[in-house]
């Protein structure tokens, strides 16, 4: 089932490529092809452009935006999109109070600082049919002190499931360019949050980053913690990790591969 991720970069637009001299480190100016960044607040991603506070005006495009991508994909055969709301991206830069200083009704309080992804949410929502799913990567803590802490993600993931969003895709961190600001280093370190927003929410949820081990995506799913595992790097380091685990299935391998088994 063919699926994109839909986000708008805010703060963390306009850098380097990733593997590109010092890539998301390096910021690209105006002048060499690079664009004005915007964001909640005039606060910058470490060392990228300083961005421009967000008007109410590019809020209401950003989140029409947002529904005219949901049309595209449709109409391009996507048959999922995910909204993105995490990982310092524009929509998590509005739900954490570390990145932003706004006082009017997008600022201040969790249920103000919801507003506008909620609103992202409902209008992707309504623009992709209503038979094919629509998720949110949502964050589940900062890891940083005054940040979005577990139980506030559980009250956003109530909304979603208002808002009729379809699956939690699970994550954490990387709002501040801070090593601590990043999840830990350690197998699963999303599952029991997924389990948390799971409860709270009534959702769907699917747990990503730092899984690789096939018996332990297999275990969560079995146990009811997750309704299903995302896998992002394992599968960039070995595009056949899923394939390895059935060796014994030659049916699970093209027939041109047949031979190597």
């Amino acid at each position: 089932m063919p699926a994109i991720q839909l986000q708008a970069a805010g703060r963390k637009g306009s850098h380097k490529l990733p593997w590109d001299g010092l890539g998301q480190n390096d910021p690209v100016h105006v002048g060499e092809g690079g664009w004005d960044t915007i964001a909640p607040s005039t606060v910058p991603f470490g060392d990228l452009s300083l961005p421009r506070e967000a008007s109410h005006a590019d809020i209401d495009r950003t989140v029409a935006d947002f529904a005219h991508s949901a049309r595209m994909a449709h109409r391009a055969g996507y048959q999922v999109v995910e909204i993105q709301a995490s990982h310092g991206y524009f929509l998590h830069a509005f739900l954490s109070p570390l990145s932003h200083h706004r006082t009017d009704e997008y600022g201040g309080t969790p249920q103000n600082r919801m507003r506008f992804p909620l609103r992202v949410a409902r209008a992707v929502r309504e623009a992709f049919p209503a038979e094919n799913p629509v998720f949110v990567r949502i964050t589940a803590t900062d890891w940083v002190e005054g940040g979005i802490s577990i139980d506030e993600a559980a009250v956003f993931a109530e909304e979603l499931a208002a808002v009729g969003i379809d699956l939690l895709d699970v994550t954490s961190g990387v709002l501040l360019r801070d090593v601590q600001a990043r999840p830990p280093a350690r197998e699963g370190v999303h599952i029991e949050f997924a389990d948390t927003l799971k409860k709270a929410s009534g959702l769907p949820v699917a747990p990503v980053g730092q899984i690789a081990d096939m018996s332990l995506a297999g275990d969560v799913v079995a146990r009811g913690r997750a309704d299903a595992v995302l896998m992002g790097r394992a599968l960039l380091r070995d595009p056949y990790l899923v394939l390895h685990h059935r060796r014994d299935d030659p049916s699970s391998w093209p027939n041109q591969y047949h031979r190597a088994l």
